[in-house]
């Protein structure tokens, strides 16, 4: 290994194919173990090897080169699991919001749907029953406080609000 690591440093090309050869499908295998994906794999392999090339007049002839590459593997996959994992974080944190945003316009749909419906049986009941559902239900006021604003006894107050509701699950039960 000695004689390939000097051969290298003289920016020899013959001895950087010969490294090729000798490493490139085991290296390829060992990256391709963590990472489960041929070209992401194949990509970390292609870089080790740059990365050797481009360091070659600092290589040690007394370091296994078989040891530097497989160093060198080792931290571009972990590099890659690190961009893998942030990718996967941001598509997962890209779709929660995309469900959120769906979801709250579903309700938002649903909610309007729910009004309309409402304001038309509402349409549909005596003046007195549709004001005290409106008290009680939209601007939440206690039976006293609407038999105070209509000046109706709470009896008839409960009374119209038991009609308008027996009305609104009719409808709502057929809608």
């Amino acid at each position: 290994m000695t004689e390939l690591t000097l051969r290298l440093r003289q920016s020899d090309e013959r001895a950087f194919h010969e490294l090729f050869v000798l490493y490139g499908s085991r290296l390829t295998c060992f990256v391709q173990y963590f990472l489960k994906d041929k070209a992401p794999s194949e990509d970390v392999v292609q870089e080790a090897f740059l990365a050797v090339w481009q360091h070659r007049e600092g290589l040690d002839e007394r370091q296994s080169l078989e040891a530097y590459l497989f160093r060198t593997a080792k931290n571009l996959t972990l590099n890659a699991l690190r961009k893998q994992t942030h990718g996967l974080n941001a598509r997962r944190r890209f779709f929660q919001r995309l469900q959120q945003h769906c979801n709250d316009t579903e309700h938002t749909i649903l909610h309007n749907d729910l009004r309309r419906h409402t304001e038309q049986v509402l349409l549909t009941l005596p003046p007195q029953q549709q004001q005290v559902f409106r008290l009680s239900r939209f601007e939440g006021l206690t039976f006293d406080q609407i038999s105070e604003r209509m000046h109706i006894s709470p009896h008839t107050v409960k009374n119209h609000l038991l009609a308008a509701l027996k009305m609104m699950r009719k409808n709502f039960l057929h809608h």
